[in-house]
């Protein structure tokens, strides 16, 4: 069986890695010289020794590129916990499964490359200059289907998107119709509330119009994947 390490755990083992003791100084070794050969150097050796294996539809110097990008987003706290909460909000609400349960992996893997995109136009996010769109996609996308995997007590991270779908519900007609209109003046109103009683916190780089365009392009995000599984609601 092949075997992928999870992106978070590849995060965990190339940060433990990267700040481990340098080797002795008199011998050369190119693995020392930076975070990202260090990165490289760890993932080459694992690959050798059967720890993981490439992706399929990667080679090698993609997955090494990737691994740097995985080590690259763990570094930036803020990106970071953007990511955690959205991957677990889309695991929790917006499961990989059509309405009668049959798997349908493009309609997840679709949402959460609209929502990344969004959250990165809109300004919620920074995208490091190292790392690229697609790149903290498919971070998002492996942090999800490891996400999914948790059995535990779960304090329903997904509450915010069955939120937003309420909303969506709310302004559809009988025949399926959904008034977009109604929807995104009630996300507005929404939006203002939340943050003028203190339950949403903005940070200083982002305003609001900027947040309730996102919060919109989630809605849309929402609906897309509804039509897509076959679901009523989330």
């Amino acid at each position: 069986m092949q075997r992928h390490l999870p992106a978070v755990l590849l995060a965990a083992i190339i940060l433990i890695f990267s700040i481990a003791a340098p080797a002795n100084a008199q011998v050369a070794n190119p693995c020392n010289t930076s975070q990202s050969f260090a990165v490289r150097c760890f993932v080459r050796n694992a690959i050798a020794t059967k720890i993981l294996t490439v992706p399929t539809g990667m080679n090698i110097t993609v997955y090494d590129n990737y691994a740097v990008a995985v080590f690259r987003i763990t570094q930036d706290t803020d990106l970071w916990m953007m990511m955690l909460g959205t991957t677990s909000a889309i695991a929790d609400a917006m499961p990989a499964k059509n309405a009668d349960g049959t798997a349908n992996s493009i309609a997840q893997t679709d949402a959460i490359n609209s929502i990344v995109n969004s959250e990165s136009l809109t300004g919620i996010i920074v995208i490091p200059s190292q790392i690229t769109l697609a790149q903290l996609e498919m971070f998002a996308q492996q942090t999800v289907s490891n996400i999914t995997g948790f059995t535990g007590v779960s304090l329903s991270p997904g509450a915010v998107l069955r939120l937003i779908d309420s909303y969506i519900i709310t302004a559809t007609s009988s025949s399926g119709t959904i008034n977009w209109t109604t929807v995104d003046a009630s996300l507005t109103t929404a939006v203002k509330n939340l943050i003028s009683s203190g339950m949403v916190k903005m940070p200083g780089s982002v305003t609001q119009a900027q947040f309730t365009t996102f919060v919109e392009d989630v809605a849309h995000a929402i609906a897309a994947y509804k039509s897509a599984t076959g679901r009523k609601s989330l």
